[in-house]
């Protein structure tokens, strides 16, 4: 079996794609799909009626190799990589099929053979290719075995789950990923707890305080989630609220009425999550990283070409330097279960240290 997270490269062959109109869409589709996730493409073609030499299409993770194919010695001298092992071949041609398995090198392919084969991925369309090189769900994946080995260890009560990142790093919609990829695989109960209305946020007019931040929005906020929201479902009770209790915030208002079972799992998510009181009743926390010059990239929505270091000072002297004590002060990092390098959206990657072995 070809192991796919090692591939960061593919190499397309598009003989017969451009006079197909929906196999040239599809082919598109895909390139920018892998484009976006930081793979390296090598457009070839094993037909000679195909000429790369006219596109005028450039990308810098983009290669036009219009050398006939199979590669000769001088084409893989100039293009390393498309006899490399990292390197994932598509084609449906079998002379150039047979020369990758006479050079035993992993390629797709969607039609010409039956039956898999050792380095080899047969494939029903070329947009289950996008699926299979999706690092985000490498990293669901080996999210959802090691939620299943915990859920096995705790049984009776919820299992709690922390997602958590920086501004714009994405921790909602990977919390969402998160849940649908648990309930695919067979998990009946998963639910989303926000608490980003309850936790301490800095005021936007008011410059970081070299103090210790306060936990939550407010105490009745606090006491709210800690004894009537974490409490319960970590000792094995359901949690039913219709309506807020007084001086919690407002925002909160938008889940009720909210109802979670003893035997759920529970994402609980919010940027400042990793307070001791949230930390020290979640079963798991999974941080989501960026650099600081990318969330300021992000967060001033700055092209990266147009992208000065001033920036990222500014982000750091206010915002960004909230964020990193917060880090610090905890440990957040440290205590983290599972570390997710979010740095190219939507190519999510694990970072050290690993999942726990249970």
């Amino acid at each position: 079996m070809i192991d796919l997270r090692a591939i960061t490269s593919v190499t397309l062959d598009v003989a017969g794609h451009q006079s197909d109109g929906a196999r040239q869409d599809a082919l598109g589709d895909l390139i920018w799909h892998l484009l976006e996730r930081r793979y390296q493409i090598l457009l070839v073609s094993s037909s000679t009626q195909t000429d790369l030499s006219g596109e005028d299409f450039r990308h810098p993770g983009l290669t036009m190799v219009t050398d006939p194919m199979p590669p000769g010695t001088g084409t893989v001298e100039k293009h390393p990589a498309l006899a490399g092992p990292q390197n994932l071949w598509v084609t449906d041609e079998p002379a150039l099929q047979a020369w990758l398995q006479a050079a035993d090198l992993p390629f797709a392919y969607t039609a010409g053979q039956s039956g898999d084969r050792p380095g080899q991925v047969r494939l029903a369309a070329l947009s289950e290719l996008g699926a299979l090189l999706d690092p985000s769900a490498f990293v669901l994946a080996e999210l959802v075995a090691w939620v299943g080995r915990q859920r096995a260890r705790t049984p009776g009560r919820a299992l709690l789950l922390g997602v958590s990142g920086p501004p714009l790093s994405g921790y909602q919609g990977f919390a969402i990923d998160l849940k649908r990829a648990l309930e695919t695989a067979g998990h009946p109960l998963v639910e989303l707890l926000d608490l980003t209305s309850l936790l301490w946020a800095p005021p936007e007019d008011a410059p970081p305080a070299d103090q210790e931040p306060a936990l939550w929005r407010s105490e009745a906020a606090g006491a709210f989630a800690r004894e009537e929201l974490l409490g319960p479902l970590r000792a094995g009770r359901r949690v039913f609220v219709e309506r807020l209790p007084a001086g919690v915030p407002v925002d909160f208002g938008a889940h009720l009425p909210l109802f979670l079972t003893e035997e759920a799992i529970v994402v609980v998510l919010g940027e400042r999550l990793f307070i001791p009181p949230v930390r020290e009743a979640l079963d798991g926390a999974f941080l989501l990283e960026v650099t600081p010059a990318e969330t300021t990239r992000r967060l001033y929505e700055i092209e990266e070409e147009d992208f000065d270091p001033k920036f990222t000072a500014q982000y750091l002297a206010r915002d960004g330097k909230v964020y990193r004590d917060y880090l610090e002060r905890y440990g957040v990092e440290a205590a983290a279960d599972l570390r997710i390098d979010a740095n190219v959206p939507r190519a999510f990657a694990l970072r050290a240290p690993s999942p726990k072995p249970v």
